[in-house]
């Protein structure tokens, strides 16, 4: 409680960074979880990317805002330029511990549309989703690799061709 009231008096967003860091080990996922996925909706990606691996990440503590986290990603990238580290920051949804699979292939086709269609963001990025989904997306991560074989940005289509 402390902690989300000094972050919501906050200006300086290297403190911010702080406070959402010092979440990392927290337990009680009744308060935690829904203010990341609350700080997910700030407009600097590295906040949001930060706020986002505090739900995410292998613990487990937030299994219960998966779809939450989901659906914040997904309005998210529908009005704001996701970049290379928010990519990496989230990615860890495609293998967060107790997530259905039902939740981790949402999350694969949110970033499929939201990131990897979009080159308007950088192929890094793109290339990065690309991966996490040569990894994370089974059967069908195939055909999405298909179609960025041929991609303009190399990262994105080197990537494509590494999936098999």
């Amino acid at each position: 409680r402390v902690i989300t009231a000094r972050y919501a008096a906050e200006t300086e967003k290297v403190v911010k960074l702080a406070l959402i860091g010092s979440l990392y080990t927290a337990t009680d996922a009744s308060k935690i979880c829904p203010f990341l996925i609350d700080v997910m909706k700030d407009p600097d990606n590295e906040i949001a990317g930060l706020a986002g691996y505090g739900i995410v990440w292998s613990n487990g503590t937030c299994k219960d805002s998966y779809d939450a986290f989901n659906a914040a990603y997904k309005a998210r990238l529908a009005t704001i330029k996701a970049d290379f580290a928010f990519v990496l920051k989230t990615g860890y949804m495609a293998q967060a511990k107790d997530a259905t699979d039902a939740q981790k292939a949402a999350f694969l086709e949110a970033s499929e549309a939201g990131i990897l269609a979009d080159v308007s963001i950088s192929g890094m990025a793109r290339a990065a989703v690309l991966e996490t989904i040569g990894k994370f997306g089974g059967p069908s991560a195939k055909a999405v690799a298909k179609k960025y074989l041929a991609d303009k940005d190399s990262f994105v289509s080197d990537a494509a061709k590494k999936i098999k």
